[in-house]
């Protein structure tokens, strides 16, 4: 199958001002019931996209949907929360 993929985590908290690292070294990104992103991390998440990764959004209860629903997520997710 190739080579096989390197999975790192990487605690919401840690992402409160962006990502510590450029996304771009990442084959996709998996958000699986993160509360909330700053809007540092959400920018950051749309020029990823734009670049041609991919991204995966598992919402959950910590979900907060205001900021799911706000301004800056709204550029990248294809739906209202």
């Amino acid at each position: 199958f190739g080579t096989p993929y390197q999975v790192e985590l990487l605690p919401a908290a840690r992402a409160e001002g962006g990502f510590p690292r450029p996304l771009s070294g990442y084959a996709f990104v998996v958000m699986n019931n993160v509360e909330r992103l700053s809007d540092a991390a959400w920018t950051q998440l749309a020029a990823y996209l734009r670049e041609g990764g991919g991204l995966v959004v598992g919402l959950g209860r910590r979900a907060d949907a205001a900021n799911y629903g706000g301004a800056a997520a709204a550029r990248i997710l294809p739906g209202a929360v």
